[in-house]
């Protein structure tokens, strides 16, 4: 047991080894760490001549607001998805009324062609 542990061991330190050694990883984490700091800052610190409001309330208009621009996008999203199907139908259906008429354009050419055999030659 106590072999199986120290593997884990030894296998976690060596990843987060070569994680440590990845520079580009390491410098994105660091950007993400500042722009959190950043957000923090604008979320807890108001200005000074803003009305302090407790935690809590900003908390939740922040919430309100990250749900508001979530439902936009998510809007904008959806009416983008059903004007994509729309037109796919709307080109389905031109499809649908070209084919109509040029099957009607057969049928009446079938029908001149019938008459005039029909006029050449009478059945009895």
């Amino acid at each position: 047991m106590k072999a199986k542990t120290l593997l884990q061991v030894l296998s976690l330190s060596t990843n987060l080894y070569v994680i440590l050694k990845d520079e580009e990883l390491m410098n994105k984490l660091s950007g993400m760490v500042e722009k959190g700091r950043e957000h923090y800052h604008d979320v807890f610190h108001p200005d000074e001549d803003e009305n302090p409001e407790p935690i809590i309330e900003r908390l939740l208009a922040k919430a309100k607001e990250a749900k508001a621009e979530l439902e936009e996008r998510l809007s904008r999203a959806a009416e983008s998805a059903y004007a994509k199907m729309h037109i796919a139908h709307t080109k389905e259906i031109e499809g649908l009324q070209e084919q109509l008429s040029q099957a009607e354009s057969r049928l009446r050419a079938t029908e001149a062609r019938l008459a005039i055999l029909e006029q050449s030659n009478p059945i009895h």
